[in-house]
């Protein structure tokens, strides 16, 4: 499931792929699902 966040960064990655401050904080937002997820 994909939450709110999620879907808020890779649509803002949308609008400016050159963001490496969105891809970071994207990349933090998964690890930490997955932590919660316990996967």
């Amino acid at each position: 499931m994909i939450s709110n966040n999620e879907m808020y960064y890779q649509r803002a990655l949308l609008l400016s792929p050159g963001s490496k401050l969105l891809k970071e904080n994207l990349a933090k937002l998964d690890r930490l699902e997955k932590k919660l997820q316990g996967a």
